[in-house]
């Protein structure tokens, strides 16, 4: 199980954009790349938290305007996913939010597709990790040839009560295939409770993440 099944990871350069569009270029998104380029950036993560609403047409333009740049693409799908709700139609729905992000990755040049994978909602951890493990792991049955090299990047939680501590999202990265880690920086400051604070506290993470997954993951992630 894993990445490693059949997945090929390509090393890559270290990529800085924004999470969503400039304020001033809302609309219109052949201005969108123009600014990321006048300003020396070369990533963009296409924020789809209120669901992916954009048509194939316009998410087409988004993925050629994306590639003429140079613009290294991520998505971050629906706050919403739950995928360890008690509610078996909550989850179906969460899987469904995925599997069409994948499917419209290749469309939009998208490489990751970053998510939160769910609350405990009662729920042990192990019991969690589980519901979680099983269906993100029948999204990537079903759904991961349709990304065409896009991969699902679970996120680093900043609530205890949701699941994504750096412990279990490296376990679902290990046991799920064509999972890759996301860290957001401000989550795991919030879920250590402001215990980040120094050069040896970030860079324990960082050795985490080499030691348990492996350095290819590490040359491969995103924050």
């Amino acid at each position: 199980m894993g990445i490693h099944s059949g997945v090929v990871i390509e090393l890559s350069q270290v990529n800085f954009g924004p999470a969503g569009y400039p304020a001033d270029a809302r609309g219109r998104i052949e201005r969108v790349f123009q600014i990321l380029v006048d300003a020396g950036m070369n990533a963009l993560e296409y924020a789809a938290v209120h669901g992916l609403r954009t048509s194939e047409e316009r998410a087409k333009q988004i993925g050629d305007l994306a590639r003429s740049n140079n613009i290294t693409m991520s998505m971050h799908a629906a706050y919403y996913i739950n995928l360890a709700s008690k509610d078996p139609q909550i989850r179906e729905r969460s899987r469904q939010r995925l599997i069409k992000a994948l499917k419209f990755a290749p469309l939009m040049a998208v490489k990751r597709i970053v998510f939160h994978p769910g609350t405990f909602g009662g729920l042990s951890p192990e019991k969690a990790h589980i519901v979680i493990r099983d269906s993100l792991q029948s999204v990537w049955e079903e759904a991961g040839h349709l990304g065409k090299g896009a991969f699902l990047a679970p996120e680093i939680a900043g609530k205890l009560s949701m699941f994504g501590s750096i412990e279990q999202i490296i376990r679902l990265c290990q046991d799920v295939d064509g999972c890759i880690p996301t860290i957001d920086w401000a989550h795991l400051y919030a879920r250590r409770q402001g215990k980040m604070n120094d050069k040896e506290s970030y860079l324990k993470v960082f050795n985490q993440f080499e030691n348990e997954l492996g350095k290819l993951f590490l040359d491969n992630m995103h924050f």
